[in-house]
């Protein structure tokens, strides 16, 4: 085997796997910390709990799981802040969302959201549903991300902009 230059092959050359570095990233395991998978904190919730809870209680469960996963997941805790449950009465609530993007991410997080809030307010029944916000609901939150979606936005407000735009000769960028 002829020598490499700069390379200290007495110890042997290892090669990397790509099978064994797709199996790890499969199975979660975090490499560049301990190399083992780490574990959420399973939480105790007794099937039996049934306890009363009010609108209030729902609301500050909600705001306190936001205020824990904004780190972890800024997008989720995003859609959190800004689309609090309205309680619809005996074990359940409504979530009202803009898009199904946002309703992926809240089932995506469900599993984890759920035993929280249940284990929090002591009801093992709680059941959340998933409407969508309708046009009247979502109309004063439209964002203008595209110069034509701001020119839009401002001709709503001030239809003189047309003829300003035409007069001038003017162009969207």
């Amino acid at each position: 085997m002829p020598a490499l230059r700069g390379i200290d092959t007495s110890q042997g050359i290892k090669s990397v796997s790509i099978r064994n570095y797709a199996q790890n990233v499969a199975s979660g395991v975090n490499e560049k910390k301990t190399g083992k998978k780490e574990k959420e904190p399973q939480l105790f919730i007794d099937p039996n709990w049934n306890e009363n809870f009010s609108e209030k209680d729902l609301l500050e469960c909600w705001k306190k799981y936001a205020s824990l996963i904004e780190r972890k997941n800024p997008r989720l805790h995003s859609i959190l802040e800004n689309h609090f449950p309205q309680y619809n009465g005996g074990d359940s609530f409504i979530v009202k969302l803009k898009n199904p993007t946002q309703e992926k991410e809240l089932i995506e997080e469900k599993t984890r959201l759920f035993p929280f809030i249940k284990s929090e307010l002591k009801n093992a029944r709680i059941e959340m549903k998933i409407e969508y916000m309708t046009a009247e609901e979502n109309k004063g939150e439209n964002k203008a991300y595209t110069s034509a979606d701001k020119f839009k936005l401002m001709l709503e407000k001030n239809p003189v902009l047309q003829k300003l735009k035409q007069q001038f000769g003017l162009d969207l960028e």
